[in-house]
């Protein structure tokens, strides 16, 4: 119940000081959180901890998604290395 006053207050709050522009900042700031939350999280993997050697990724609702997208990109470069093997 709590946190329904909250986002009420949040719209009520929204829709007086910007009703114009604060439904595209929610739809940019949804895209960006949740919607290519996967992605994202995949390319921070993949940049900032590129040179680690292990990474440990604690299990959250979260993270089920990103694990998912690891494993797929862990078999596509699994591939990728067998292609290159096959052609030498």
């Amino acid at each position: 119940m709590a946190g329904a006053i909250f986002d009420a207050i949040l719209v009520h709050m929204m829709n007086t000081l910007a009703p114009a522009s604060w439904m595209d900042l929610r739809e940019d700031m949804c895209e960006k959180l949740n919607r290519k939350k996967n992605d994202r999280s995949v390319d921070i993997l993949q940049t900032t901890y590129k040179a680690v050697d292990v990474q440990f990724l604690q299990v959250f609702p979260c993270l089920c998604g990103v694990s998912t997208s690891m494993r797929e990109l862990r078999k596509r470069r699994r591939r990728r290395r067998r292609r290159r093997r096959r052609m030498w």
